[in-house]
């Protein structure tokens, strides 16, 4: 894929909605998925089996129901998986900086 579909793509689509996250239900490393609603949107609390280890993640979804960000925590540490924004952000410097060459 190349960057401008990675933008528009970021930009545009919601990549996964809290609707799709019910069907890894289906996986067995899911285990659990509660959701509520909070200022941002919706936040998804899954929880999962990795490695033999018991882990929460949360997924951020937008009021358009757009996957903003996922993260957990390790030792006490926000660790991101996915921040949409963050990304963004990268890849538009990156197109940037392509344009100027």
């Amino acid at each position: 894929m190349n960057l401008f579909n990675e933008i528009y793509d970021l930009t545009y689509l919601p990549l996964l909605t809290p609707a799709n996250l019910i069907e890894n239900l289906n996986l067995d490393s899911f285990i659990n998925i509660n959701y509520a609603k909070n200022e941002k949107g919706i936040i998804a609390e899954v929880l999962c089996d990795i490695d033999k280890s018991r882990i929460k993640f949360y997924y951020q979804f937008d009021s358009k129901n757009f996957i903003n960000t996922i993260y957990y925590y390790e030792n006490n540490n926000l660790e991101f998986m996915f921040d949409r924004k963050k990304m963004l952000n990268n890849l538009r410097d990156e197109f940037s900086e392509l344009k100027a060459l």
